[in-house]
């Protein structure tokens, strides 16, 4: 098996303990290659206590936005997005390069694992998105890192959010409804790919609003 991203073959070792706990997984990347991409340090001083975000202040000016609707985020990203990673959005979500998936399902694997009393929820695209693309890049992820989720919501179409400026993300309409007849979980992990401004998240946080009961957190691979 070769590197998706470079082509460098790849040796896969499974040990007995993989396969009598049925988590084993071949790596479809390497080592190198992923150790380009740039994590987030959830330590560091530097970021918004509730988003992580880079800010001065512990709250940036994203989550006082939300603050002021009554939406608290608890956001957390594993990667920033930076150059290499727009690149490897490119690539996978603008011209389609379905293997891709896979590139970070190991990572996230290992990031899921204190949310294991969560249930999964991936933000959805569009069902024109989802036609002209072929693939969810969301769900396409959960899947090819084996992570169980649930459909909650449905998107209309509503125009992309990357032709959006701050202001216009913030003030944009809600485009998303919740899927009827589904009984909601009491804990929720949405999971989305990229985490900007936060009103993708915002938008799910405002239809499970009179919901009682909910613990609602939210994780995106990059930010």
């Amino acid at each position: 098996m070769s590197c998706l991203l470079c082509s460098t073959p790849i040796i896969n070792s499974i040990s007995f303990l993989n396969v009598l706990f049925s988590n084993y997984q071949r790596k479809r990347v390497c080592k190198p290659c992923l150790d380009k991409f740039q994590e987030i340090d959830r330590t560091a001083k530097d970021i918004c206590s509730r988003c992580m975000k880079e800010s001065r202040e512990e709250i940036c000016e994203d989550c006082s936005y939300w603050l002021k609707d009554n939406l608290s985020m608890r956001h957390e990203s594993i990667y920033k997005y930076d150059q290499l990673m727009r690149k490897f959005f490119v690539a996978y979500k603008l011209q389609g390069d379905y293997r891709l998936k896979s590139v970070f399902a190991a990572r996230l694997r290992e990031r899921l694992i204190k949310y294991e009393d969560y249930t999964i929820v991936p933000v959805p695209v569009s069902r024109k998105t989802l036609e002209e693309r072929g693939f969810c890049q969301v769900t396409s992820m959960l899947e090819a890192a084996d992570i169980p989720y649930l459909n909650l919501f449905n998107k209309s179409e509503s125009g992309s959010q990357k032709f959006k400026n701050r202001q216009e993300r913030l003030s944009s309409q809600n485009p998303f409804s919740l899927i009827e007849g589904i009984s909601i979980p009491n804990k929720i992990l949405i999971f989305d790919d990229i985490y900007t401004s936060g009103r993708t998240i915002a938008h799910l946080l405002n239809l499970l609003r009179d919901v009682k009961g909910l613990e609602i957190r939210s994780l995106s691979l990059a930010r």
